[in-house]
């Protein structure tokens, strides 16, 4: 999926403390390792372009950002009493890989995006909604709303609660434990599955597959439970 992506090279992240920033700022090699204070009640806001995000969470009121990435791109964290928020960008066109790992409080909701992007998040204890165009989704935890989508990659779902929403277009979903639920909505129907109070599989990168070189009628694969 990211072969045609340049090779990973560390940079470092750096904060300017009087406007709530930090930015990588990649001359070749390096780490970056950015920590700020957030309020109860802020959310992550993370979009990378390509590449991975990690996220991790702990007993701190503090988010802590590590990147590594090639000088051709770079991080830019910004923040405000609501909201920590997370970009990559090219310094000229759009960035190379880059690699995110963030730690951040266990209540904290957050929304993650990318394009070329893996996305992975355990210990969640609020919102999660993530979202990639060609990446794996895998999530442990969440309350409230937790909405994943993925169109070309697999979506994993574990210790959830709350109300889900799950699509894939061209990949498996696997929600486990999840808690006594209902699978209200789903396709396409051809699709195998199995559901009891604490699992949930729907596998359709095959079928999908051999469905639409077929033209009969396929559709993505979407679970929506509630409880």
């Amino acid at each position: 999926m990211l072969t045609t992506l340049a090779t990973l090279v560390a940079v470092s992240l750096t904060l300017q403390q009087g406007e709530g920033r930090g930015e990588g700022r990649g001359q070749g090699g390096g780490s970056g390792d950015t920590t700020v204070a957030v309020q109860s009640g802020a959310r992550l806001d993370v979009n990378n372009f390509g590449g991975e995000i990690v996220v991790h969470t702990w007993n701190q009121n503090n988010v802590k950002v590590r990147s590594s990435h090639s000088s051709r791109s770079r991080v830019d964290v910004s923040t405000s009493a609501s909201t920590v928020l997370v970009r990559t960008a090219g310094r000229r066109g759009p960035p190379s890989i880059v690699d995110l790992d963030i730690t951040v409080p266990t209540w904290m909701a957050m929304s993650l995006s990318g394009t070329y992007t893996d996305i992975s998040v355990d210990g969640a204890g609020g919102a999660v909604t993530a979202e990639s165009v060609q990446g794996d989704i895998e999530v442990t935890g969440g309350t409230g709303n937790v909405a994943l989508k993925s169109v070309e990659g697999g979506v994993t779902l574990a210790k959830t609660k709350g109300r889900i929403e799950v699509n894939s277009v061209e990949g498996d979903i696997t929600i486990t434990d999840a808690g006594p639920s209902t699978a209200t909505s789903f396709s396409p129907a051809s699709t195998r599955s199995t559901s009891t109070s604490t699992r949930w599989t729907a596998t359709s990168r095959t079928t999908a597959r051999s469905r639409r070189a077929a033209a009969t009628g396929w559709r993505p694969t979407t679970a929506t439970w509630r409880w």
